[in-house]
């Protein structure tokens, strides 16, 4: 049986084997990426017709159904990106982890919150990597409380919210370097979105086999 990233390895065997594949993130989290990525990157095809095709109509029929691609890319890849961030909560209560602000359910519901999804998405994810420190691992107490976020999740929701903002601005200002530098913000955020699922990822693991290893009986 392979070792899925969201549950504890049960056994030796299956945390050394774990061990050796640090650097690969989950299943769901990666598919978020990609998906969000491949989103982003119809826009960048947007941009390449726009300087290469001068035939209006035809300009009108390769973007209609490039944004119909982008529209069912981004969709599938936030529908992703809730279930990974579900999983992340749901494995950190999984550890033990005591003093959790967030239930699963709340990491995905509060998205739909206006006010409150401007910054619900960067305490989610900080909350659950300042909760999955391996020095942590089988520790009642709520140390990881102090501990801090890896600064990459507050420069990937800064890179978010503003390609939100340009995006905002571009429903009233149709200029073509407004609409490019959006495009160039956007594509900032996913990369910086992907680096951090992967290093949440691998932090989730890494605690798992710390919190294996700890729980372990002591040879007398």
């Amino acid at each position: 049986m392979s070792f899925d990233p969201y549950q504890p390895p049960q056994s030796e065997t299956q945390a050394s084997a774990q061990s050796r594949n640090d650097g690969g993130g989950s299943r769901v989290g990666t598919l978020a990426a990609a998906l969000l990525g491949a989103g982003v990157g119809t826009q960048l095809i947007e941009v390449a017709v726009w300087l290469t095709v001068s035939d209006p109509d035809m300009f009108d029929d390769v973007t209609s159904t490039v944004r119909t691609v982008a529209t069912v890319l981004r969709l599938s890849g936030i529908v992703a990106f809730l279930i990974w961030s579900h999983r992340i909560i749901s494995n950190v209560i999984g550890f033990g982890v005591r003093g959790l602000r967030y239930t699963p359910g709340a990491a995905v519901g509060y998205w739909f919150f206006p006010g409150i999804n401007l910054v619900h998405g960067y305490r989610v994810v900080a909350e659950a990597w300042r909760a999955s420190d391996p020095e942590d691992a089988g520790d009642d107490s709520h140390r990881w409380i102090s501990r801090r976020a890896d600064n990459l999740i507050l420069h990937w929701w800064l890179a978010y919210m503003a390609s939100r903002i340009v995006a905002l601005v571009g429903r009233y200002d149709a200029r073509p370097a407004l609409w490019i530098t959006g495009v160039v913000v956007e594509v900032v955020a996913v990369v910086l979105m992907a680096i951090v699922i992967r290093r949440l990822d691998a932090r989730q693991r890494a605690y798992a086999r710390e919190l294996l290893v700890r729980s372990r009986p002591s040879a007398a």
